[in-house]
């Protein structure tokens, strides 16, 4: 079993530099950098990243588990061999922490390379409703999110209604906070319990020269959540048991092969149907359609709990058949 760091909060976006001073520096550094990635799961791609900057050349990422991540995200680049800049996306993170020594190796590698993370996203999950963008709102308005000195950021929205995320500070800041109801980016079902209930607190802090972000963070985000609002985010994090990744990537898996359940019962439901009632005998019917080996789309990662799979999907796949004969539509 995985031990994953007992924090409350957990990483979503980390972006590091590591700075060279010749060739041989250069080469060194990225062939470590390459290693490391392939031992947590991250793979380069052949694609370009769209937004470049300053770097003249670069790589996007992919995980090596298609059920965690479709598309690439994140991305190495380089600036004429003299800068190396990695940045890793939400799930690129979550399966980082997967691995027994979650994020440390990479705490051990940036402090070797003499890394500067440049970006550091912290976010904590509220799976009660509570602490919605609603209630965000009132504690603004208790000025909860006033800072010890300064002046209070203006807030923001975007999206009406249950869609709306509130905005605290702006991008361009050193440090800024995103709420928003997690539940309707994930389009998570109705049936589900996470439904009108997940909402996420996302703090993102950016090294621009105005703070220091030290590679400590990695290993104990918690504090640094805190630290940022820390009369709003107390109330947040106290008493609250720490994150479990292991039910959360199960979650996750769970999630993305549902909707592979609910194509097959669309496609053959009806024929399945059909043969049961013919054959009487559902586990020979059962035992004749399935076929060995698995497709690469459905390649699952074996750093996950099964267990834990099975009791997240039972429960879908349950929740989905009593919506549907709440709805005579068996």
């Amino acid at each position: 079993m995985t031990n994953c760091p007992q924090n409350k909060t957990k990483i979503d976006h980390i972006s590091i530099e590591f700075k060279t001073e010749e060739q041989a520096d250069f080469d060194y550094k990225k062939l470590v950098i390459i290693d490391y990635l392939k031992t947590v799961g991250i793979r380069l791609s052949n694609a370009t990243p769209r937004y470049m900057n300053k770097f003249d050349s670069g790589f996007l990422l992919y995980s090596s588990f298609p059920e965690f991540e479709k598309k690439p995200k994140g991305s190495i680049k380089y600036f004429k061999n003299k800068i190396i800049k990695l940045e890793l996306s939400g799930s690129q993170c979550t399966i980082i922490e997967l691995h027994k020594s979650g994020f440390y190796r990479l705490f051990e590698l940036s402090n070797k390379l003499v890394g500067v993370i440049r970006r550091l996203d912290i976010c904590y999950d509220d799976f009660t409703g509570k602490y919605s963008v609603r209630r965000v709102e009132k504690d603004y308005s208790n000025k909860l999110y006033k800072p010890a000195s300064g002046k209070t950021p203006l807030p923001d929205t975007k999206g009406k209604g249950a869609n709306k995320t509130w905005y605290l500070g702006s991008f361009s800041s050193a440090k800024y906070l995103r709420v928003y109801p997690k539940y309707i980016e994930q389009k998570i079902a109705e049936h589900d319990s996470r439904y009108g209930k997940w909402f996420r607190h996302e703090v993102v802090l950016k090294n621009q020269g105005v703070i220091f972000i030290p590679n400590e963070a990695m290993l104990n985000p918690d504090e640094y959540f805190l630290g940022a609002y820390p009369k709003a985010h107390r109330k947040l994090i106290k008493n609250v048991q720490p994150r479990n990744c292991q039910r959360e990537a199960a979650n996750r898996v769970a999630d993305s092969l549902f909707p592979k359940y609910r194509n097959m019962r669309k496609q053959y439901g009806r024929t399945a149907s059909v043969l049961s009632k013919v054959l009487q005998d559902d586990e020979l019917l059962f035992q004749g359609i399935k076929r060995g080996g698995i497709p690469e789309r459905v390649k699952l990662p074996d750093i996950v709990d099964f267990d834990l799979v099975k009791i997240s999907l039972t429960n879908l796949i349950r929740n989905d058949i009593e919506v549907r004969g709440s709805h005579n539509d068996l």
